[in-house]
């Protein structure tokens, strides 16, 4: 081939078509990414759309974060104080009679303490 390229004197042509034919591959590539960009541009739009809507379902206030935290820090409390009051009760061979719903749902999520209700 290059022989022939040689002998047509087709050298500066060649030259030529393989500069266009690089710039043309150069711009296929480009615009594959750019499509990609568009695609991946697509999908943020979607997913920050889906946040927004999440966030306005949630009906957020300012200084909700301030009152869960004293929430969990009390519920904290309150477990500490459940599990030495179960252990008090195991101490002394009592059985408690449960009236307070939070000490209902504390003992059913304590079953190893299920000895220390009294039954109705």
């Amino acid at each position: 081939l290059g022989y022939l390229d040689s002998f047509g004197k087709t050298g500066p042509l060649l030259a030529d078509y393989q500069a266009a034919y690089q710039e043309m591959s150069r711009l296929r590539r480009r615009i594959a990414g750019l499509e990609m960009d568009e695609a991946e541009r697509s999908r943020r739009v979607d997913t920050l759309n889906f946040q927004i809507r999440e966030l306005e379902r949630a009906e957020l206030r300012v200084g909700e974060d301030e009152e869960l935290d004293a929430r969990r820090t009390l519920l904290r409390g309150a477990g500490k104080l459940m599990e030495a009051a179960a252990s008090t009760l195991r101490e002394k061979n009592l059985k408690a009679v449960l009236t307070c719903s939070y000490a209902v749902k504390w003992f059913e999520k304590h079953p190893e303490y299920a000895d220390l209700i009294e039954k109705k």
